[in-house]
């Protein structure tokens, strides 16, 4: 695959066609492996210099897997220098020039989108006019574990903007089609919740991170088409706590790690490989719920019961934990979180001992909004 012919000269556009043309020699001297998939109703074609990066990355999509095509919406070119030999050329910035989001000053703009992570040693920069992004990783078995189960979130984001979506930390359950957003920030019950939905029959497009299309881009008036949430990764995780407390949830078990940030332990699944029937692409949005936890000793009938929230308490539950992992400067993806909730009916669900019961209030208010 040829580097675009029409690069800018500046130093953007000239280090993504340096940064190509590294992923050509990877791909040349490692050979290359092709992913198709369908993401938010768009092609997107992986390809991979090497096998390394590609034995890791691709079983997180491959639920999403599809025929080849002849053009994409998205390329997206990834190798590693540890399998691969090749490093990326040789950076011009300092760490004082990426800000809190990992964005390179200097290398974004209408055109390009670039994000530098070094702590976990990764680059990524994405072309907007050739529907092209590059992805370079010192080592792909050493990127945290936490972060190979959901890659290349910051690079969806930035790609799905450009349809109006955005990557936001939520879960996505539903019914015949109709289902809600899961929202909270992490360990409120996200993941319990959604995997509570499909052990008791629903589907599921995602339990921590999912494409939100609000329907409506810049926050005014409605678009055409419902809120839809669109299905990423095939994996899914539990605090070993929650599953030490409900092993049902999750009977087959992947990894097993500890949260850099909260020091508790995580088990993760590939769902994709072991409950493929209980996943799906798309959700179309009728509400948004909150789950709660109610401790056994204090649950009561009153107490376990849906209840209507507001929409400001639904942003809260989403909003910072969405920015803060994406874009925290990204002030039009908050825009169109506020949006979103203000449009769909927002509840609060209580998390009681009993997660059938749970499952069962969350498919009734689903049949029912749908």
């Amino acid at each position: 695959m040829d580097p675009p012919s029409d690069v800018e000269t500046t130093v953007a556009g000239v280090f993504f066609q340096t940064a190509h043309a590294s992923f050509v020699t990877a791909r040349d001297q490692r050979g290359t492996a092709d992913l198709w998939l369908y993401i938010a109703r768009r092609t997107v074609r992986f390809r991979f210099a090497g096998a390394r990066i590609s034995e890791i990355i691709a079983p997180v999509f491959t639920h999403l897997q599809t025929s080849p095509q002849s053009t994409a919406d998205l390329t997206v070119l990834l190798w590693d220098a540890a399998s691969t030999g090749i490093d990326l050329p040789p950076i011009q910035w300092q760490r004082d020039d990426v800000d809190r989001a990992g964005k390179v000053r200097g290398f974004c703009d209408a055109r390009f989108a670039a994000v530098h992570e070094p702590d976990t040693r990764q680059f990524w920069m994405l072309d907007r006019r050739s529907a092209t992004a590059v992805v370079w990783m010192n080592d792909v078995d050493a990127v945290p574990l936490w972060d190979r189960i959901h890659p290349l979130r910051k690079l969806l984001h930035a790609w799905a903007r450009g349809f109006g979506a955005d990557l936001v930390h939520a879960g996505a359950v539903g019914i015949d089609g109709a289902g809600v957003l899961v929202v909270g920030p992490g360990g409120t019950g996200k993941s319990t919740t959604v995997l509570a939905a499909m052990h008791a029959g629903l589907s599921a497009a995602g339990d921590d991170y999912v494409l939100v299309d609000a329907g409506s881009p810049s926050g005014s008036p409605p678009t055409a088409h419902a809120p839809t949430a669109h299905a990423l990764y095939g994996t899914m995780r539990l605090h070993q706590a929650h599953l030490d407390r409900f092993p049902a949830l999750m009977t087959h078990h992947d990894h097993v790690f500890e949260e850099p940030w909260s020091g508790q332990a995580k088990v993760t699944s590939y769902i994709s490989r072991h409950l493929p029937d209980r996943l799906t692409a798309e959700v179309r949005l009728v509400g948004i719920v909150i789950p709660q936890v109610v401790l056994p000793q204090v649950a009561s009938h009153e107490s376990l019961e849906v209840a209507r929230e507001t929409p400001a308490r639904a942003l809260l539950a989403l909003a910072p934990s969405s920015l803060l992992q994406v874009d925290p400067t990204d002030a039009a993806m908050f825009t169109r979180m506020a949006w979103l909730c203000r449009l769909l009916p927002c509840w609060r669900l209580p998390l009681g001992p009993d997660l059938a019961c749970v499952a069962d209030r969350l498919a009734r208010l689903i049949s029912a909004q749908a």
